[in-house]
């Protein structure tokens, strides 16, 4: 956890430089150097605007949709199916980088990469996620996620053209290295 805080302060220290190819290169480095085992690939896609209960009607801002996708990836973690009672009680959780990007629309959505443990199956992981994104606050019902072939997803989650403020959507609240 500490080099990932680190990382983190080091390439949001001087936000004018952040779309280097040298800051860009350093986290794809600092990325690619975790152990990935069993790596899937996500895009979930974001609702643009909800009708609370109350009546209110909100648009998806930045933060609110973080806050949702934190959410439901503690609901995975959590799931008995996933870690059994060690999600909770040992913290445990899913490997994951997350970055959120906004298409032309307006609309957001994340791009992650999260990593299967040995001994727990992917089409589990797959199935709590599709379920627990379906069912959160700001989750629209475009999900896509398959196994990871190569490093270039990697290289396509952090691509800079699609983030006007670079430090703000690598959404590093959502970011999770696995403890070795």
């Amino acid at each position: 956890m500490e080099d990932l805080i680190t990382t983190m302060n080091n390439c949001t220290h001087n936000r004018s430089t952040l779309t280097d190819p040298e800051s860009r290169t350093e986290l794809l480095d600092f990325f690619k150097s975790w152990t990935w085992n069993n790596p899937l690939s996500a895009t979930l896609t974001c609702r643009n605007g909800r009708l609370w209960e109350s009546g209110y009607f909100s648009s998806a801002k930045l933060q609110d949709v973080q806050k949702n996708l934190r959410h439901v990836l503690n609901r995975v973690n959590n799931d008995k199916s996933v870690f059994g009672n060690r999600g909770k009680r040992k913290k445990k959780r899913l490997q994951s980088v997350a970055v959120t990007e906004r298409n032309q629309s307006g609309r957001y959505h994340f791009h992650l990469q999260i990593d299967i443990p040995v001994g727990l199956s992917a089409e589990l992981i797959v199935a709590t996620l599709k379920r627990e994104w379906a069912k959160s606050d700001w989750g629209f019902n475009e999900t896509d996620i398959k196994p990871v072939r190569d490093e270039g997803w990697l290289d396509y989650m952090l691509k800079p053209d699609s983030k006007p403020e670079y430090d703000l959507y690598i959404d590093w609240i959502n970011c999770s290295r696995a403890k070795t």
